[in-house]
């Protein structure tokens, strides 16, 4: 039996055309409740910073509040304060990344070797890691205490000046302990992860060749782990730039301004001077140069890639 067609009709193109539409503005559509949280969670707030660092702005009388411009961004780097909250951040995190990316390598590549315990040792690597800031800045404020903590003690025993949190020149280097302790083992696990996706073919030649171990370390297994430390790199800078919960905790940016870095410095401005312009100022121009420098950073990894994967 034959099938009869129906008539196209120009009422049925209509139809057709709203629906392929309809489909396509499907996707567009259920973005907006997404995007409008967005809007509201950070873009809102983010204008919002840049308009109050643009006014001379006190917590305690908002009503006095007024339009000074630049103004906020000039008195930053006027501010000696400022300055010195720079020079400790930068030692903080240059001495802190540049610590955990060499530690958490070699750790790594202990471990990369079968050992007894090599399970329980893995597990043990993310103890540190899973512990709040908060948690082990309490916790090494005590074993720092002078009085009562292991620290001193145990230095104590061995005639060494104990290192503690009251002293000037000592304080930033604690909390830099407490900070390599904690996120070491994060750089180690990427490393191991780096490690496990490595060809065998080019250790088997090494080994074959008669190359000794620190030359497979230098000449094959760094050239092919770069793109894993580099990631590493990045994600401890941007972590150890807005430090702030463990110093908070473990000395309050002091003994004076001590181990006081830029966070710190905007905390002290925004909650302590009450001057919120001049802290949203601060706030604004560490959000530039962490994008500047997280793209370059960015723009390194993607360089490493593979040629076929770049014109993909």
């Amino acid at each position: 039996m034959a099938i009869k067609s129906r008539p196209v009709t120009q009422t049925s193109i209509h139809t057709r055309h709203r629906l392929s539409r309809s489909e396509e503005l499907a996707p567009y559509v259920l973005l907006i409740p997404g995007l409008v949280v967005i809007a509201a969670l950070s873009i809102y707030p983010l204008v919002y910073l840049i308009d109050v660092s643009l006014r001379s702005y006190y917590l305690a009388a908002p009503e006095t509040s007024r339009w000074v411009g630049l103004g906020n961004y000039v008195s930053a780097f006027q501010d000696t304060n400022f300055w010195g909250s720079v020079w400790v951040s930068v030692r903080y995190i240059v001495v802190a990344v540049a610590a955990e990316m060499v530690l958490g390598f070699a750790i790594a590549l202990l471990l990369f070797h079968p050992i007894r315990f090599l399970g329980l040792w893995r597990t043990a690597l993310l103890i540190p890691i899973i512990l709040t800031p908060i948690v082990v800045g309490a916790n090494w404020k005590l074993m720092f205490n002078q009085e009562f903590g292991v620290i001193p003690f145990l230095l104590g025993q061995l005639g060494i000046q104990s290192l503690y949190l009251a002293g000037p020149g000592s304080a930033l280097w604690s909390v830099l302990l407490v900070e390599i302790w904690q996120w070491t083992p994060f750089v180690t696990l990427i490393c191991m992860a780096g490690l496990a996706t490595l060809p065998s073919e080019p250790l088997e030649a090494a080994e074959v060749d008669g190359a000794s171990q620190w030359q497979v370390i230098r000449f094959i297994l760094l050239p092919l782990m770069v793109p894993f430390l580099t990631i590493a790199l990045v994600l401890r800078f941007i972590a150890t730039f807005k430090a702030f919960d463990l110093i908070y905790i473990m000395t309050g940016g002091g003994p004076g301004v001590s181990t006081q870095v830029l966070v710190m410095r905007v905390y002290e401005q925004g909650f302590v001077d009450l001057q919120v312009g001049k802290a949203a100022a601060l706030a604004v121009m560490l959000l530039i140069v962490a994008i500047l420098i997280t793209k370059f950073f960015i723009a390194q990894v993607l360089a490493m890639r593979p040629q076929e994967e770049q014109d993909a």
